[in-house]
């Protein structure tokens, strides 16, 4: 799998990035257990100005799921960031590919997600009263086709594996999910079928609203042209 992590944007403050699948974006305390392909490690090893102790994650993607991360270059504009991650001032929208047909067009989830105590690497719906944290994504329906659907998400909480567990609380796994879609394999997908799109933010210095969006990457456009979602 070609990792690569492309500089969309930077200046003083703020990096924001297009990750490819494959490609760990959560790093250790322990700098020395990084592995090569943390996104850290990875932009310090390719972009020579950029020093890994200089750079603070604010928010986090799957391993698989590919697009827009933040990350912020000194101390001052991580903690800004990552409280307006925390009030959900930020707005990120994810376009996902998932098995079936999606009838209602336009909803919003509001189910808990907690730990799965017999997968711990497993998420599921789980009221608050019984260990699980608030979360809410909103969804719409931009395509339906072949027995697939293409659908733009919301998330207004940030928990792990959220809209992935959400799909699948609608009944539509996201294809090429191996944890959550029995059948992933059959896909012959190296990555799954999410991708953060588009990232609506208040620059921590400037104080500007700015926004970036990327492309689909190349096996999100071969599963959607496959399946009639895509031209």
């Amino acid at each position: 799998m070609l990792l690569y992590a492309d500089v969309i944007y930077e200046d003083n403050d703020i990096l924001i990035i297009n990750k490819s699948a494959g490609l760990e974006v959560d790093i250790p305390n322990d700098y020395n257990k990084i592995k090569n392909d943390n996104i850290i490690s990875f932009l310090s090893k390719n972009y020579k100005h950029l020093s890994k102790n200089n750079l603070f994650l604010v928010h986090r993607l799957d391993k698989y799921t590919t697009g827009i991360v933040v990350i912020a270059k000194n101390k001052e504009s991580g903690s800004f960031l990552e409280m307006e991650f925390k009030k959900s001032n930020i707005e990120k929208i994810y376009h996902a590919i998932v098995k079936g047909e999606v009838y209602e067009k336009h909803g919003i989830i509001n189910k808990a997600i907690g730990k799965d105590k017999k997968e711990p690497n497993k998420r599921k719906i789980l009221s608050i009263k019984n260990g699980g944290q608030k979360a809410i994504t909103e969804y719409k329906v931009l395509k339906v086709g072949s027995n697939h659907s293409l659908l733009m998400l919301s998330p207004k909480t940030g928990r792990t594996h959220q809209l992935r567990v959400h799909c699948l609380y609608l009944g539509h796994p996201i294809i090429g999910d191996r944890i959550y879609l029995f059948n992933a394999k059959e896909y012959n997908m190296k990555s799954f079928a999410l991708i953060a799109k588009s990232i609506r933010l208040q620059h921590p210095r400037t104080k500007k609203i700015i926004k970036f969006n990327v492309n689909y990457n190349d096996e999100f456009m071969k599963m959607g042209k496959k399946f009639g979602l895509l031209k």
